[in-house]
């Protein structure tokens, strides 16, 4: 479950980052817009793996862990 936690803290840094970049798509100058347009699509790449982790390892404790004496 550590891991679990620790995927879902960077998720939500790097989505905080995500939007605080896109306050450089605002800047008067090309290259900087052009820089954050790129900086928040590396964030948003960075949150969906850390996310997709997550769940992938939320799943695989779930299936692992069923207890012997339930009925399904």
């Amino acid at each position: 479950m550590k891991n679990i936690y620790t995927h879902i803290s960077i998720a939500v840094v790097t989505f905080l980052m995500m939007v605080a970049s896109t306050c450089l798509m605002t800047a008067p100058e090309a290259p900087i817009r052009e820089g954050g347009g790129y900086a928040a699509l590396i964030f948003g790449v960075i949150t969906v793996w850390a996310i997709t982790k997550a769940m992938l390892m939320e799943r695989d404790h779930e299936m692992h862990n069923i207890p012997h004496h339930s009925h399904a």
